[in-house]
């Protein structure tokens, strides 16, 4: 079973198991974006194999692996205003309209379940703005929270029912909702 990780901002699934994070490397990503500009490398060696080419829409920089629709594992990515879930296939299944995303962010995202209703909570940075968005989307897409901190803050977790973690620096928020 493939396994994510994250390597400096971007996080990538490996095909083997067994290679300790610390000794995988991206390769390359560049124009066109495709899946397969993508690689796994130890040493010069290439230690996965292409199993599918697709272009993707819009401009793939960064990206980061989300259950999104819940129990649906996919490719989280953002940029020209829209952030995007895809699956491993390169088919897109969701699009969420981001507010002042109009150039390539960094976006992490993770479910949250309130209730009995499913949330997608996400983080957009940029590089070269000292802001986080954390935005939080309802199971059909709709905006439904949005908050701009400052620092680009990537640590976003639900490891407990009800509420989800934000983490910014030093600092860890929890998320709830009110009663």
């Amino acid at each position: 079973m493939p396994r994510a990780v994250t390597l400096h901002a971007l996080s990538l699934v490996l095909v083997s198991a067994a290679l300790p994070p610390s000794q995988a490397c991206v390769d390359r990503m560049q124009r066109p974006s495709t899946l397969d500009d993508v690689g796994v490398r130890l040493g010069g060696e290439w230690l996965s194999k292409v199993r599918h080419r697709t272009t993707l829409e819009g401009y793939l920089s960064q990206f980061s692996v989300v259950d999104w629709p819940p129990e649906q594992a996919g490719f989280l990515y953002a940029g020209d205003g829209i952030t995007r879930v895809v699956d491993f296939k390169g088919r897109t299944r969701v699009r969420l309209s981001t507010p002042d995303s109009s150039s390539l962010m960094d976006a992490h995202g993770v479910p949250v379940r309130f209730g009995t209703d499913d949330f997608l909570v996400v983080t957009l940075s940029m590089s070269n703005w000292d802001r986080t968005q954390l935005i939080v989307f309802d199971r059909s897409g709709t905006l439904r929270f949005r908050e701009v901190v400052r620092g680009s803050c990537k640590a976003v977790a639900a490891p407990e029912p009800d509420a989800f973690l934000f983490g910014c620096g030093p600092n860890v928020r929890r998320y709830s909702l009110r009663r």
